[in-house]
């Protein structure tokens, strides 16, 4: 994955962070927010370098409609689709093709949280996975949530990342402190920073 790619989630924290109406929302509300800002930019990226047959799952995404779900396992999860048609009537049914990117954040600032989301990027399929977890630990990622994560990142054979941003019950205060994310790859059992 290259770094253009993991920029949409510091531009869509960007957007969120921005959003006047972001001072009186909780912390939940503006994960949800930036959850959805990044959903539509990942979408956006895809349709781009990889055709138009993409959709982006997440909670309140408006890509879930005409699949008729709410989220689609992961809290972001972005898919090659097509279609096929019903025996009766024709009607055009869109299935998965492939899964291409799947994303889990946890903002808990709990190993057992965290440790549960992260699990689910283990049965997923997708050629990217990545987690979204908060820097606010002291700021010492590696062994506040990467070390123990680890026994885990080895069952991922697939491209892994871990990024840390400002938790969302700071994003009412627009600082400097939102544009500190950083990013880690797993690569021969190791956390890299990127």
């Amino acid at each position: 994955m290259n770094m253009e790619l993991l920029s949409h989630i510091s531009k869509s924290l960007g957007r969120t962070v921005q959003d006047p109406s972001n001072q009186k929302d909780d912390h939940n509300t503006r994960s949800r927010k930036f959850i959805g800002n990044l959903t539509d930019s990942l979408v956006e990226y895809f349709k781009r370098n990889e055709g138009n047959s993409i959709v982006g799952f997440s909670k309140g995404s408006p890509y879930n409609n005409e699949f008729g779900l709410n989220e689609f396992m992961f809290d972001i999860h972005i898919c090659r689709y097509d279609f096929t048609e019903s025996s009766i009537h024709a009607i055009k049914i869109p299935f998965i093709v492939e899964p291409i990117l799947q994303l889990e954040s946890e903002f808990a600032e709990s190993n057992r949280e965290s440790i549960k989301d992260f699990s689910k990027l283990v049965v997923g399929k997708a050629k990217y996975k990545i987690m979204i977890l908060p820097n606010s630990m002291k700021n010492n990622e590696v062994d506040n949530y990467l070390k123990p994560q680890s026994p885990i990142a080895k069952y991922i054979h697939e491209e892994l990342y871990a990024v840390f941003i400002p938790h969302p019950r700071n994003w009412g205060k627009f600082t400097e402190d939102v544009k500190n994310i950083k990013y880690y790859k797993f690569s021969n059992d190791n956390w890299e920073q990127c």
